[in-house]
């Protein structure tokens, strides 16, 4: 049996097969196509037992700002968290130092009247009237994913829960992504960046990989992708 792995970037797509009966690895490359997943296609020639993948795609789109529109909704009071960022600075001595722009604009940005407290316990309940306002304004608005970051949601999931839930029934064709799913752990700014870098890149991937993985489809090759992790490990492609 063959395994076959293969590597897209902005210039070349880099394979490398396996035959898993003796060990023999071949390796070669071909230039990236306009369309990524055609420079694939075009060298997939046999069946494959395993497909493994790994990709800058989700990179790039974020180090060339071709992401989704993403909106991000905040708890009241909290709408600059993203903006504001830390204290931190990366170049001490630099008195003009320009952070760098934030995924989201700020008018992407939306607050909306909830609080918990940091042991979870519900301080003001979400306001459901404000949130079916938000969700609908979030679909009309022409947005393809939001991110949801509401404070100390680490602790208690229910509010960004039962938002999600609105989101789905309003805004059926936007992508959500939860702070309390993506990044469950305290330090606002760390939980909201990573959270917005996800909703970001989020369609953008899950497009990519349906339409690899259809394309393999119609090649009759029945192998899942398994996606490569910035940690080395692997994930199916529908979990990635």
């Amino acid at each position: 049996m063959l395994q076959i792995a293969f590597d897209i970037g902005g210039t070349f797509t880099d394979f490398a097969v396996c035959d898993t009966r003796d060990g023999r690895v071949q390796i070669w490359k071909v230039p990236t196509s306009l369309a990524p997943a055609d420079a694939v296609m075009a060298s997939l020639q046999e069946r494959v037992r395993g497909v493994l993948h790994a990709t800058t795609i989700a990179t790039n789109a974020i180090l060339e700002r071709k992401g989704s529109r993403t909106a991000l909704i905040t708890t009241r009071g909290f709408r600059d968290i993203l903006l504001i960022g830390r204290q931190k600075r990366y170049d001490t001595n630099n008195l003009h130092l320009d952070k760098p722009v934030p995924l989201v604009a700020r008018a992407d940005i939306v607050e909306i009247t909830e609080r918990c407290g940091p042991d979870g316990a519900v301080l003001t309940p979400l306001d459901e009237a404000e949130a079916v306002a938000l969700a609908d304004r979030i679909a009309e608005g022409g947005y393809d994913a939001v991110a949801v970051v509401l404070l100390h949601a680490y602790a208690n999931a229910a509010h960004e829960q039962r938002l999600a839930e609105i989101l789905a029934a309003r805004a059926p064709g936007v992508g959500v992504a939860l702070s309390s799913v993506i990044s469950p752990k305290f330090r606002e700014y760390e939980r909201t960046s990573t959270t917005v870098a996800n909703a970001y890149i989020q369609p953008l991937v899950s497009s990519y990989l349906r339409s690899l993985g259809g394309s393999l489809d119609a090649l009759g090759i029945g192998a899942g992708i398994s996606v490569m992790q910035s940690n080395g490990g692997l994930v199916s492609s529908e979990l990635a």
